[in-house]
């Protein structure tokens, strides 16, 4: 809650899992990868990779894998702000996912605000902003593999 960035830094830092530590131009759509230094060292850049790859135990976002495709990613719950103060009937849910096949590499961040609550049920990113992402990949991935 205390630290805010935007859904390009949150791509930019997903960057560095797909490029193996080293930190890339942003760009809206890219064929080409073109890196810069290397800021994190390959061993740890692998633990994360692990952490985050939905087929991890722990991870809340399995239902955004993808067959044939290796998927990380990361959810995120925040309340918005109301008057000063965290609004608990108001927030935002996100996922930024990286996908991947051989050198096939996309990253992709979802988000939804204040989303409608159906039947009072409590509303989760693995439930909200997961299925979003997982229909943009589908729709990415058919785009891409036409060109």
């Amino acid at each position: 809650y205390e630290i805010r960035v935007t859904l390009l830094q949150l791509a930019c830092g997903f960057s560095l899992l797909a490029c193996d530590g080293s930190l890339v131009q942003p760009r809206l759509y890219c064929n080409q990868v073109i890196q810069q230094k290397k800021i994190y060292s390959t061993e740890t850049i692998n633990a994360m990779r692990e952490i985050i790859n939905l087929t991890h135990p722990g991870n809340t976002a399995q239902n955004g894998r993808i067959e044939g495709y290796n998927v990380m990613g990361k959810t995120g719950t925040a309340y918005l702000i109301t008057h000063g103060n965290y609004d608990k009937n108001r927030s935002i849910y996100t996922f930024v996912g990286l996908i991947e096949k051989g050198d096939y590499k996309r990253i992709i961040c979802t988000f939804i605000r204040e989303p409608k609550k159906k039947n009072n049920r409590p509303l989760y990113a693995a439930t909200i902003a997961v299925p979003l992402f997982k229909h943009v990949a589908h729709v990415m991935i058919s785009h891409d593999t036409m060109i």
